[in-house]
């Protein structure tokens, strides 16, 4: 989980991390892909694209935003 957590700051790690500029150019790019992927995917789910790819993962639904309040993060999918 922390592993797809730290994806969306990916663009200042490689920048931190001494890769070439366009290493950094292409880590911009898919960090604002996935930015804009996340918005669209929540209007439309009220989960984002690392929400589902948890959930997949774990046969739960989960929503990564719930690890601020006291709501579980993954919860037993009934369906």
């Amino acid at each position: 989980m922390c592993a797809c957590l730290g994806l969306t700051a990916c663009a200042p790690l490689v920048t931190v991390l001494g890769f070439s500029h366009a290493t950094i150019q292409l880590a911009v790019q898919l960090d604002q892909f996935k930015t804009v992927a996340d918005g669209i995917s929540y209007v439309s789910s009220g989960k984002t694209v690392t929400d589902h790819l948890v959930s997949a993962a774990t046969g739960e639904d989960c929503k990564l935003f719930n690890a601020l309040g006291p709501a579980p993060v993954c919860v037993h999918d009934s369906q």
